[in-house]
């Protein structure tokens, strides 16, 4: 459907901030989630949140960092790698021991990559915090004309922030509602113009991620809609 200006300026009568989050849906799309990084073992791992673990080179994803597990494993692909430089990098492609060979190193260097392959991750995408209580007439309407733009609109809500992946533009929009409200608005008509668009996709982080993942991502909660588009 299309979308007006006047759909987030005519009030729509008073609500609390809490209550206007009803309109988020769980519909996580686990399908979707991307990859932050390859783990290429020939041993079971159990870490496979986030990453595409595979047995062959042939399955790696291009343009993520790649952990290679096992030294054994490790020396058919690199015969010539010194056993003394433990993780060494050779465009963005790593490797440790397993975590029979040596698994004080294996769990150092596996914890290691993931904050490797999270930060690239979290860098890949831009961010824009854009600002209501400050954009004027023209420039909301035009970033609402960008969004509806859009052939997908991953959405997440966290507290009084409403983050919107633009993949057309690989940037997060963050809004706060909280803004919306202080300039005299009602949260819930903005809410309510995404919700009834069939495009729309609000996203609620469940157990497929783990505590230690979500820990680390509550300074980074804009990259959700990304992560899941």
């Amino acid at each position: 459907m299309p979308w007006e200006l006047n759909d987030i300026l005519i009030p729509f009568g008073k609500i609390s901030l809490p209550n206007c989050l009803f309109f988020c849906i769980f519909n996580p799309n686990l399908d979707k989630m991307k990859y932050i990084g390859n783990v290429l073992t020939d041993k079971p791992f159990t870490d496979k949140e986030l990453y595409n673990v595979v047995d062959s080179r042939d399955k790696l994803i291009n343009g993520i960092p790649t952990l290679i597990v096992g030294w054994e494993f490790t020396k058919t692909f690199y015969p010539n790698l010194n056993v003394l430089n433990e993780t060494i990098k050779r465009k963005e492609v790593y490797w440790t021991y397993g975590k029979r060979e040596k698994r004080n190193k294996y769990e150092i260097n596996v914890a290691n990559f993931r904050k490797i392959a999270m930060d690239k991750f979290i860098h890949s995408v831009g961010y824009e915090f854009v600002n209501m209580m400050l954009c004027s007439k023209e420039e909301k309407k035009q970033f609402l004309n960008t969004i509806n733009k859009l052939d997908e609109i991953p959405i997440y809500l966290k507290y009084d922030m409403v983050y919107i992946y633009d993949k057309n533009n690989n940037k997060v929009y963050g809004i706060s509602l909280r803004g919306i409200k202080y300039i005299g608005k009602d949260p819930k008509v903005f809410l309510s113009m995404f919700h009834k668009s069939k495009k729309a996709r609000f996203i609620e982080i469940g157990d497929e991620l783990s505590w230690e993942t979500k820990n680390y991502l509550k300074n980074y909660q804009y990259i959700i809609p990304y992560l899941y588009s």
